[in-house]
């Protein structure tokens, strides 16, 4: 969302810093491959040109010896920008929207983590949730409506005022618990102050996840892996029986996530050769090239995703095959070059 005409939405300086704040990890994360690579070639590049690879490989280095302090950085590359796409990055949007939202709302709170009109569904214990809203950072959910098939084929339904997450479990206030018969029959109604319900461990936070992933499940976006690995493998636990197809995108955008890091590495496979590390090259001639080998792998990554989404090749094919096919040539063309 662009910020242009931050008067008249209401928004200050700190109000402004903090937004971008909060986006500038997400940027990190796009522009983070891109710069290690154009910052490799020049380093690389100068060595090169002053001899200094020359030098070492006539003392008996190995050019993989000589490369392992370019690995170590993009490890270390890979190690932050999985960490900020996982922990920062997914909830960028809603919480840099918050900030405006409180900007524009003069009297409350606007609270990011809050679900309005929803509910979950845990396919696993057979549970169906449905609340008017539900805090996920207090652990508090107004209205509940919980209702599940009991062992003896007789259906339990709990309604309450609100329910409260505390250790591991939720705790119901102002409870109406009704049992029906196999039937179909109102067969006993209770009405209960309080009623912890032990058995109940599905977390706020698995809640808003699986209903994250669901919405995004629904349009099967496959521009990038954009859901977190926490996400996914919450929804995994309590969905029902997925289609081959939605099954084929959520596993292409789990292997995508775990492979998105390891760009920064087979950047530094790229990096090697077309630096010139074996002999003196210009080094904008290196820069110039690493447009269009950046070109090529974000189109190679975007056909691998639609591959994998579609269920055409197994997702961990279409989720590592840039990866793979740029490190292997990487591999090669050093080999050749060391």
């Amino acid at each position: 969302m662009s910020l242009e005409g931050s008067e008249s939405s209401g928004l200050r300086a700190v109000e402004i810093c903090q937004y971008y704040f909060i986006k500038l990890p997400e940027v990190l994360v796009t522009v983070l491959p891109i710069g290690l690579l154009l910052a490799l070639l020049y380093t690389i590049s100068n060595h090169a040109r002053h001899n200094e690879f020359t030098a070492l490989r006539a003392a008996g280095v190995g050019i993989w010896q000589i490369s392992s302090v370019y690995f170590n950085v993009g490890i270390l590359c890979g190690v932050t920008m999985f960490c900020l796409n996982e922990f920062w990055v997914p909830d960028a949007d809603v919480k840099a929207e918050a900030v405006i939202a409180r900007a524009q709302i003069s009297k409350g709170r606007v609270d990011s983590s809050t679900i309005r009109l929803n509910g979950f569904a845990n396919y696993r214990d057979q549970r169906m949730w449905q609340f008017a809203s539900l805090d996920v950072d207090g652990g508090v959910m107004v209205e509940p409506k919980v209702d599940w098939r009991l062992p003896d084929g007789r259906y339990r339904e709990l309604l309450a005022e609100r329910a409260v997450w505390t250790n591991g479990y939720w705790f119901f206030y102002h409870v109406w618990e009704n049992t029906y018969g196999i039937d179909g029959g109102l067969s006993n109604r209770l009405y209960l102050e309080k009623l912890p319900m032990l058995e109940f461990t599905e977390s706020p936070k698995e809640m808003l996840s699986q209903l994250k992933v669901g919405m995004r499940l629904a349009h099967r976006k496959v521009r990038r892996a954009e859901v977190p690995i926490f996400e996914i493998v919450n929804y995994l636990r309590y969905a029902p029986e997925l289609s081959p197809r939605e099954k084929a995108w959520l596993l292409t955008q789990l292997h995508g996530r775990i492979a998105l890091p390891w760009i920064c590495v087979v950047v530094v496979l790229i990096a090697l050769p077309f630096s010139g590390i074996s002999g003196n090259r210009a080094v904008y001639l290196g820069m110039g090239s690493s447009v269009g080998i950046c070109f090529v792998y974000f189109v190679l990554q975007q056909v691998g995703l639609a591959l994998g989404s579609g269920g055409y090749v197994p997702p961990w094919v279409g989720a590592w095959l840039p990866n793979v096919v740029f490190g292997v040539v990487g591999v090669i063309m050093t080999k050749r070059v060391g």
